[in-house]
This record gives C-alpha cells, structure tokens and sequence, in this order.
C-alpha cells in the first residue's frame, strides 16, 4: 500500500494552482517556443540599432504593458516612449533578455524573462549610464504577422543611473 505524502500532495496542488503544466510540449509549441525565444533576440538586435520598426513588429496591435505600480500603457504610449529614449540615446548597447519560464495556456506562450537595457545618453554635455534590469512575464499570442507579444507585465525591476539605484 502507497503511502500519502503531504508534502508530494501540496506540491502537485500548488503546482496546479500556478498554472504549471507538466504535459510536454506538442511539435508545434516546440517549433513556436523557438521562434519566440529567436523574437527576443531580434528585439536585442533592434534595440542596439534603434530599430523602432522592428521592435513594434513584435507588438500585437492590442499591446498592453503594466507597470509596478499598476499603471498601463498601450502599444501607442510604447512606442512614443520607445522613440524619444531613442532619440536621447547616445550610445545603446543591445538588449539581454534570459527566459525564466516558458508555459503554454491554450494557444498562447506566457514567459516570465529577466531583461536588461543599457544605454548612454548626454545631459549637460556628460554621459550619463543608464541601465534597467526587469523581470517581466509576457504574454505571447500568434498573430496573421507571426508571434507577438499582446501583453508585458512587469514583476520586478531595478533602474540604475551611473550605477546607482533609481526608485522605480
């Protein structure tokens, strides 16, 4: 006779409550899981280039993104964001991004990533380092353009301006 393992039992339970899924992926989802993964790269390729065209391409039409704090904005406030810290950017090194987690919730890809951003701009004449560290959890959906991301939450993040911490 087996016997119960609370432990085991709370596992599983909580596992379930998060939304874990241990089925493994279908050839489809492999094949849509890499070409989200190779979507993060392209948009740390076309953040070192200032390649605002290419980043909105990877932004489904309905794109939302929530702050820390609860505050929204859409694909149009992202994009004017996006333009004017391109426009102060001196220098822009590429953005990292390393996925955390990669789970499946019907046809849509929820990612939690750790992101960072790095750039230069000039105030008074002087460089100044800035630098955004965030762990966000995006949601990714299939689109007639392909895989997009139709929402970015943000869970954590840490903003350093010439290395030190600004409140975010």
């Amino acid at each position: 006779m087996t016997r119960f393992n609370p432990l085991i039992f709370a596992l599983l339970f909580a596992s379930l409550l998060c939304g874990v899924v241990f089925a493994a992926e279908t050839p489809a989802q492999k094949a849509a899981h890499k070409v989200i993964a190779g979507n993060y790269l392209r948009y740390g390729r076309a953040f070192e280039i200032k390649d605002l065209a290419a980043i909105m391409a990877l932004t489904a039409p309905d794109y939302t993104s929530r702050g820390l704090r609860g505050d929204l904005q859409n694909r149009a406030e992202f994009e004017r964001e996006m333009r004017a810290a391109f426009a102060s950017a001196h220098r822009v090194s590429p953005a990292s991004a390393q996925i955390m987690s990669f789970q499946w919730q019907q046809n849509e890809a929820i990612v939690v990533v750790k992101q960072t951003v790095r750039l230069v701009f000039l105030r008074d004449n002087k460089p100044r380092r800035y630098q955004n560290i965030t762990l966000a959890r995006d949601t990714w959906v299939h689109t007639p353009r392909g895989w997009q991301v139709r929402q970015s939450v943000t869970l954590a993040e840490n903003i350093t301006l010439d290395g030190k911490k600004v409140a975010s």
